[in-house]
């Protein structure tokens, strides 16, 4: 486990869970199977795909503030439970959950891929969560595609 601070002074954590690499900034952890490394000069992380080493702007946790700001997403849907740091801790507490995403290689770009979902009202009545996936720049935090499954087209033509 190592703690690094990034470009930008954001604090970034670093370490393996399921023999992957989570990169973890906030309540938002990034999962990639790629190799990480961090300039401990100028903070600068990169990522070493099969298309080569790329430089992260990024970082996980703006991703998915911007995509929440611009209202692509209000919601992610994967998240994992942070351990209890007390063993003392009250039963049955509940505990903090980060939100997860991946990272993954798109067209030779370093991208975060999000689950998340809208929330519509059906039929103008009923709350509902419409589920997309959405992937976002590392390098610039643009999204580039943003994919709905069937269901999710059919409920967002019936809803408003």
């Amino acid at each position: 486990e190592l703690e690094v601070e990034a470009s930008g002074g954001a604090r970034l954590e670093i370490r393996t869970r399921l023999n992957r690499i989570l990169l973890r900034q906030g309540l938002v952890s990034a999962l990639t199977d790629f190799p990480v490394s961090v300039d401990q000069e100028t903070g600068e992380l990169t990522i070493t795909t099969p298309a080569g080493t790329r430089v992260v702007s990024v970082l996980p946790e703006d991703a998915v503030e911007n995509m929440l700001a611009a209202n692509v997403i209000d919601v992610i849907l994967r998240n994992i439970p942070e351990p209890i740091a007390s063993p003392t801790a009250t039963a049955g507490a509940q505990a903090p959950s980060t939100q997860v995403i991946e990272i993954e290689e798109e067209d030779g770009e370093v991208v975060y891929v999000l689950e998340g979902a809208t929330e519509e009202k059906f039929l103008g009545l009923i709350n509902v969560l419409i589920p997309r996936t959405v992937s976002v720049s590392a390098e610039s935090g643009q999204v580039l595609n943003i994919k709905l499954p069937l269901i999710s087209r059919i409920l967002e033509l019936l809803s408003f």
